[in-house]
């Protein structure tokens, strides 16, 4: 937490530096900033603090996801390999967080009795690197769920999650608003935002609410899958290294030589753009697509034969549970696919304050 703590701090710093460059009829307000930073800023602090675990979402294995249901999934359940994953995907159908921030993600972190499920957007046309960091603030959504609840369903675990985050920031009972007189005879009104505050809050969540739920099969698959289907996930790079850095990288050779170049492949594999993520379900999908999938719109006769998890009791006594993924199918696929086309945009949220 003191960790944590010195991030937000340096984080409230940097943007404080920022805001000088505006003129102050313009500045950005600080509190608002530091609201919306908050979570995003405790996800990726907890990710990079154990280990940045990737795992990479192919289109095919999104589509099947999205066509898996996962009512019968409970939170209990989710029993991920790390404290912190980000799982990072592109949904079948458009879903933006913002006007012009689409969906990219997803951040998966484990905190003493709960999840935080924190949907993450990335704006589009921006230049991060030459850019300040209040301009480009990313859309997220999160969400905390109880994560010891014993029999609680994903689905009932997300009713609880929104009937506390509206109790949390329901009105104020009471108004701080007062007039100050100063010494020397003047008068200050102080007004207590807080209502105001909190009510944009829940404005923004109840317009992005619908985009999180389009995409929570594929969250809580995604996790069921890394959690019970560990064989079908692959290591590999976002942003492919040389061959000759990874294989000396990889050298297990103990010789003096193989020792300096182990060294110096991995300075070169942290200070360059490569990242190892996790790839999912890399060869459950031949190279083509299934046939009559790809001319879409041709007959509404095919459609999908949802998927689900079946929850299967083994051990003695019949007392662990493991999950089996009972994958979604292409009825008729001969016939042509049956397209089913969804636009969650979110214009122009109204911005905390």
């Amino acid at each position: 937490m003191e960790d944590f703590q010195r991030v937000v701090e340096t984080r409230q710093r940097e943007a404080n530096g920022h805001m000088l460059a505006f003129a102050r009829r313009v500045r950005p307000h600080a509190l608002a900033i530091y609201q919306a930073d908050t979570n995003a800023s405790m996800a990726a602090f907890i990710h990079c603090k154990h280990g940045g675990a990737i795992y990479t979402l192919p289109d095919r294995l999104v589509e099947e996801f999205d066509k898996t249901d996962c009512t019968e999934v409970q939170i209990g359940d989710i029993q991920l390999p790390f404290p912190n994953i980000f799982l990072s995907f592109t949904p079948p159908q458009p879903l933006y967080l913002a006007d012009e921030a689409p969906v990219d993600g997803c951040y998966v972190v484990r905190q003493a009795d709960e999840y935080l499920f924190m949907l993450t957007a990335r704006l589009n046309g921006i230049d991060y690197p030459r850019s300040l960091s209040l301009t480009c603030l990313d859309p997220t959504f999160s969400l905390h769920l109880p994560a010891k609840e014993a029999g609680l369903c994903v689905n009932d675990a997300i009713e609880f999650g929104i009937k506390e985050f509206l109790a949390q920031n329901a009105p104020p009972e009471d108004n701080f608003s007062t007039r100050v007189e100063s010494p020397e005879g003047n008068v200050s009104t102080l007004v207590d935002i807080r209502a105001e505050s909190r009510q944009r809050r829940i404005e923004t969540f109840r317009s992005q609410e619908p985009v999180f739920r389009a995409c929570l099969n594929i969250i809580v698959n995604a996790a069921c899958f890394i959690a019970f289907r560990p064989e079908d996930i692959f290591e590999g790079w976002a942003g492919e290294p040389p061959i000759t850095v990874l294989e000396a990288a990889n050298d297990a050779e103990t010789t003096r030589r193989n020792r300096d170049r182990k060294r110096e492949a991995l300075r070169t594999l942290e200070s360059g753009d490569f990242t190892r993520i996790r790839i999912c379900g890399r060869d459950l999908f031949e190279d083509h697509a299934p046939s009559g999938v790809t001319d879409r719109g041709k007959s509404p006769r095919a459609h999908w034969r949802r998927g689900h998890w079946r929850r299967q009791r083994h051990g003695v006594g019949l007392t662990l549970v493991v999950l089996r993924w009972i994958r979604p199918t292409i009825v008729k696929k001969d016939a042509g696919s049956l397209v089913e086309a969804r636009i969650y945009d979110v214009q122009n949220p109204a911005p905390e304050v």
